[in-house]
């Protein structure tokens, strides 16, 4: 598990975005954050933001869903086209996680970068 997630997001453009659309203007929220528990319910707002900031910023769409009793995500492009997927996860928060790490190497210019 990537304990820096929302760090690593924040110098692609993460931070400096919610700088402007929230007011943050300083890194204490970012690692704040990285410190918090999977299912702490502040987690779940910033993997609501990171997601909210991939689609309008990186043109990534995250999905994540229960199908078959497991947790997936789904990672679309601005064109609709899927880049990642996986299918394994035993809960909401880790499916969240995962895609968010996953975003993360796509950004980054990883496996299937856009």
């Amino acid at each position: 598990m990537n304990n820096t997630i929302y760090t690593d997001l924040a110098p692609l453009g993460f931070a400096e975005w919610l700088e402007k659309n929230y007011d943050v203007t300083d890194d204490y929220p970012i690692i704040w954050a990285d410190g918090l528990t999977i299912n702490h319910l502040m987690r779940t707002v910033y993997n609501a933001l990171a997601f909210r900031w991939l689609r309008e910023e990186k043109g990534l769409v995250v999905v994540p869903k229960n199908e078959y009793k497991k947790w997936e995500y789904t990672i679309y492009d601005a064109v609709g086209f899927v880049v990642a997927h996986n299918n394994k996860y035993d809960t909401h928060e880790l499916a969240e996680h995962h895609a968010l790490c996953k975003a993360l190497e796509i950004i980054k210019g990883g496996e299937n970068g856009i």
